[in-house]
């Protein structure tokens, strides 16, 4: 199929010190010839600041973003980990990302761009997933490079995992409209972290 993907991640951690906590992994999917439009059309959610991102975003901009998404041409694998302990999030993204590469291969993806982190962090998952590539998880043929979702050379189309990430963890935080209206649009693997 030659897609392409565009990874993003979050954590919903409740209030609630007894509540389960969850790690998320969100990949946007869509063909190559589809990116430039669609990062045209997510340029237009940045509303103040270098980028888009749910977390600082008013509610205003939120329902915008989503409208958004659930309007574009493109979908979406979502993968869920709980429950987290926070001093395993590391191991948490490992897992999730084992899920979340190993579907999005099985849906004809041919390369994945990751948000970048850190330098280490980002050497550290590189070792993970060639050991994942060893393990015959997922195949050398699928490509992965890490991008920065604002700046001069940034990905915009990073942004729409950060909206299905937020969609999702408004949903654990009671707050379930935003997720249902891009929920046609997901594929959604629940996994137990270990």
């Amino acid at each position: 199929m030659n897609q392409l993907a565009y990874v993003d991640e979050a954590m919903h951690q409740p209030a609630i010190a007894r509540a389960t906590c969850h790690y998320v992994l969100a990949a946007l999917l869509l063909q190559p010839a589809y990116s430039t439009q669609l990062r045209e059309l997510v340029k237009t959610l940045r509303v103040s600041g270098p980028r888009f991102h749910w977390r600082v975003e008013h509610e205003v901009s939120r329902r915008k973003a989503i409208q958004t998404v659930a309007a574009a041409d493109a979908s979406h694998i979502v993968v869920v980990g709980a429950p987290l302990d926070g001093r395993k999030q590391e191991r948490a993204r490992r897992q999730c990302l084992k899920r979340l590469l190993f579907e999005l291969e099985k849906s004809g993806v041919e390369q994945v761009f990751l948000e970048s982190r850190t330098q280490e962090l980002n050497r550290a998952e590189i070792t993970v997933i060639d050991q994942m590539r060893r393990q015959h998880i997922i195949s050398p043929k699928l490509r992965l490079e890490y991008a920065k979702p604002e700046g001069p050379v940034g990905e915009p189309l990073l942004w729409i995992p950060d909206v299905i990430c937020g969609a999702v963890t408004a949903a654990f935080k009671g707050n379930p409209a935003h997720l249902a209206s891009v929920a046609p649009l997901i594929e959604r693997h629940d996994i137990a972290l270990t």
